[in-house]
């Protein structure tokens, strides 16, 4: 009975943790120079460009993507959540893809605030923040929650 009891209490804390966890993240959002020809990207297409795997927009223009610093929780809360992958993972698969001479990694910009400012001030910019960020500087392609 004592080993049930401890069992239920070791499971309502790891439910409780795991909403605390959930709770924190704020929703994501991918953005894009206010000059890009797109209004909105699919989820499909984001994860094409950040895997590597195309370096067009939808509409042919070439894409030029922002990353947030290595190590930061953003970066990897959003290559979660936009490519099921850890940000090594990727980190890792664009190394190949650099060694290979196949493309270039998205520019390691920084914060939130620092992509927003590199974002606007890059045509065919793309990247991603937290949506309390989004200013007038730029425009929304897609919230990944």
């Amino acid at each position: 009975m004592q080993k049930l009891k401890l069992k239920g209490i070791q499971l309502a804390s790891l439910v409780l943790l795991c909403t605390v966890v959930s709770v924190s993240y704020a929703d994501l959002v991918v953005v894009a120079n206010r000059a890009v020809g797109i209004t909105s990207l699919t989820s499909k297409n984001l994860k094409r460009l950040y895997l590597g795997k195309t370096f067009t927009l939808p509409d042919g223009t070439k894409a030029k993507l922002a990353d947030q610093r290595m190590g930061g929780s953003l970066r990897n809360q959003f290559y979660l959540k936009c490519c099921s992958a850890t940000a090594q993972d990727v980190r890792n698969r664009w190394a190949g893809i650099l060694f290979s001479g196949n493309g270039q990694p998205p520019a390691e910009v920084g914060s939130d605030k620092d992509v927003l400012a590199w974002v606007a001030a890059n045509q065919n910019g793309l990247g991603y923040i937290d949506s309390s960020v989004v200013d007038d500087t730029v425009k929304v392609l897609i919230t990944l929650k």
